[in-house]
């Protein structure tokens, strides 16, 4: 039987990139951005590959002291005979440097992913993203560089750090669209490419978003759809 491990594996580094806090989805790349005090959102998303399935709820908030918390679960199902296991999340996210006219900021993440099922193993990470405007809102640049620590492998001996990166462009498409194109990895791993798109329903409250990804030079190795959706609300409303 082949081993799916590596794109288990693969996945969650991608959860990991991209829960509640980013650049918006559809995008792996986060951005040094935070909710507005008392404002919360609540993302929802599925993800296919050729290795599983993966079910993901995220809600987050920023209850104020500049920190946007985020807690959030997911299922998946392995399509090989691999079973099923739930995850769960958590997040805290920061601004070291809000954006200010000069257009650019930075912040910092810091999350934990585990199995309740696998005694609560799981990876802890910590991420550095700088967004920077490259034409006002229109086109913005995101980039990241973090450590992964894995922990609970059983294949893997030690813990471990691992560095992550990611690059990407969020281009603005009419009044309500955007378009993403991004590259991301960590270290001694195969990178990904990620397309996707992103069109807000009703503007400041609703968006979908689809997106597409792929190993990078070695094409239908690693190919993932998804496709997800986020509400937006402030507490009081």
């Amino acid at each position: 039987m082949r081993n799916y491990l590596p794109a288990w594996r693969d996945a969650l580094l991608l959860a990991l990139c991209a829960p509640a806090a980013h650049a918006g989805r559809p995008m792996a790349a986060d951005d040094a951005a935070i909710l507005d005090p008392r404002q919360c959102q609540f993302e929802t998303w599925a993800q296919h590959s050729r290795a599983q399935n993966e079910y993901w709820l995220v809600p987050a908030c920023n209850i104020g002291a500049g920190w946007e918390l985020a807690a959030g679960a997911a299922r998946t199902r392995g399509l090989q005979g691999g079973g099923r296991s739930t995850l769960g999340l958590l997040q805290a996210k920061t601004l070291l440097r809000a954006p200010q006219d000069d257009g650019w900021g930075l912040g910092l993440v810091l999350a934990g992913q585990f199995r309740p099922d696998a005694g609560g193993h799981g990876d802890l990470s910590m991420n550095v993203p700088l967004s920077v405007e490259l034409a006002g809102e229109r086109v913005q640049m995101h980039a990241n560089v973090g450590w992964l620590r894995q922990r609970g492998q059983a294949d893997q001996p030690g813990p471990g750090l691992q560095r992550t990166w990611a690059l990407g462009l969020e281009l603005a498409a009419g009044g309500r669209g955007a378009l993403t194109l991004e590259a991301y990895g960590r270290q001694r791993e195969a990178s990904y490419l990620q397309l996707g798109t992103r069109y807000s329903l009703v503007p400041g409250r609703a968006d979908i978003d689809f997106s597409y990804g792929d190993r990078a030079g070695r094409r239908g190795a690693g190919r993932y759809l998804a496709v997800g959706l986020t509400l937006a609300a402030s507490l009081g409303d």
